[in-house]
């Protein structure tokens, strides 16, 4: 009923300068307002301020600023309720004076407005200016108790505020020292990794020097074993062909061992045939013996002929398997 009355009061004051399309919207958030539909209230209130800024009535226009700031202030909108009631406030002071109702009423919105906000200390400044002036004016006793009522109410919120200040500082001092203590006990576990990790920088360039040495050897190793397998590889390739050229000797060797035996066979049965010869009685020179002796001569040349050739190939088949046993023993 209060909040109610407030509005009342201001239309009754402005009533005979109202336009039609002013009342029509005014009534309508008046409707909306005590069925505590606020949103749509405030959409109708500024329409009706539209309307009352195109007439020459201020106080019209001040009564419409002062609805739409209460409306802003019953939505939670404070932030919009309280610069129009300052605007408000100031205006009336100016046009009505400091004492007059209508700025009162402005002057109490205020004060309740930052009752709403917990801005008591404002509140507070608020209310002494509506006592003083009740005072001066010689209010009805009932408006001062009223106006003491406010200023209790503001107190018990500015203790309450007190309160919930030093509760929260008392707080905020615990959390604050929580907050030094875990920063200090980040700072001393930000030294130890420092610490660990200078340790491991330590151990990674260790272990670098050590694996770049061991990478410098084993492109050593690998050079040696290159250079060795080359080695062995010529090795196995010249014992390869030693065992080749044995082999060759080998059967050469054989093959001139037969050749050997069969000219010392041969060797024997010209010598037999030549004692034989040689004991028999001179035979005549006919020309049939001298055919005899001659080709018998020719086959004794032939044989040692034959002999000689049978020694050289042995001698250079002696010198092959020398020269053959010389690189077995190189390649081993």
């Amino acid at each position: 009923m209060k909040k109610i009355t407030i509005f009342v009061l201001c239309l009754i004051m402005s009533a005979p300068a109202i336009s039609a399309s002013w009342q029509q919207y005014n009534d309508k958030m008046m409707e909306l307002y005590q069925q505590e539909n606020y949103t749509e209230a405030i959409e109708y209130a500024i329409k009706a301020l539209d309307y009352a800024k195109k007439g020459s009535d201020e106080l019209l226009t001040l009564t419409s600023q002062n609805n739409i700031a209460k409306l802003y202030q019953l939505n939670k909108q404070f932030d919009l309720a309280e610069p129009l009631l300052v605007k408000t406030l100031a205006a009336r002071e100016k046009k009505l004076g400091f004492k007059h109702r209508e700025t009162m009423i402005s002057r109490l919105n205020l004060a309740k407005l930052y009752i709403d906000m917990e801005k008591y200390l404002l509140a507070q400044d608020v209310t002494m200016k509506i006592l003083s002036a009740d005072i001066k004016r010689s209010a009805p006793q009932k408006t001062q108790l009223t106006n003491v009522d406010l200023l209790k109410k503001i107190h018990q919120g500015l203790d309450d505020s007190r309160q919930q200040n030093a509760a929260s500082i008392s707080d905020a001092k615990a959390a604050n020292t929580k907050i030094e203590n875990d920063l200090k006990k980040i700072a001393a576990d930000k030294k130890a990794v420092e610490q660990k990790l200078s340790k491991l920088r330590l151990e990674f360039d260790a272990l670098k020097t050590t694996n770049d040495t061991r990478h410098q050897a084993g492109n050593d190793d690998k050079a040696e074993m290159a250079r060795l397998t080359a080695k062995l590889q010529a090795i196995t390739s010249e014992l390869q062909s030693s065992q080749q050229a044995q082999s060759s000797s080998a059967k050469e060797a054989q093959q001139y061992k037969i050749t050997a035996e069969q000219l010392a066979v041969e060797k024997k049965s010209l010598a037999s045939r030549l004692a034989a010869l040689s004991k028999q009685p001179a035979t005549p020179a006919t020309p049939e013996n001298m055919i005899s002796k001659k080709s018998c001569y020719k086959l004794q040349e032939k044989a040692l002929n034959q002999m000689t050739r049978c020694q050289e190939q042995k001698a250079q088949l002696q010198q092959d398997i020398n020269a053959a046993t010389k690189g077995i023993k190189r390649a081993e």
